[in-house]
């Protein structure tokens, strides 16, 4: 799971992370012990291959706000949120990691922030597609 570290050390040490939006690694739970607004980073393919200096890695990103119901704000906070990580994540692009000496050679969003509905408990979510080219 170090793509996924990577990415969330990123996000939390953006102005796109925060406390009040906890970042979760390998999925999003819909859980009433956690706080509505959550991060969920999915590594959904990729990786390493023989012979190959350059490896691919794709990674979705989930946003969930507040309910509906309870905010009337809630869909256009989850969308804003989604779209400051959306840039958080691109600009990691020429960077180099700080964990293990990984240089991103590009970082391209493959779907833009869009409406993925709501959840059971009438939170909204907003999915991105990424895709990212590592060279170590």
């Amino acid at each position: 799971m170090a793509f996924l570290d990577e990415v969330a050390d990123l996000i939390g040490s953006s102005t796109a992370g925060s406390t009040s939006w906890p970042v979760f690694r390998g999925h999003l739970p819909d859980s009433t012990v956690i706080d509505d607004r959550a991060i969920g980073l999915v590594h959904t393919g990729g990786g390493a291959q023989p012979g190959v200096t350059l490896q691919t890695d794709r990674l979705t990103v989930l946003v969930r706000g507040r309910p509906m119901n309870q905010t009337s704000s809630a869909y256009e906070e989850a969308e804003a949120h989604a779209v400051s990580l959306k840039t958080a994540v691109r600009g990691y692009a020429g960077l180099s990691s700080d964990t293990n000496d990984v240089y991103y050679a590009g970082v391209w969003c493959e779907a833009a922030p869009y409406f993925d509905g709501l959840d059971e408990s009438y939170r909204p979510v907003f999915r991105m597609e990424f895709r990212c080219m590592r060279a170590r």
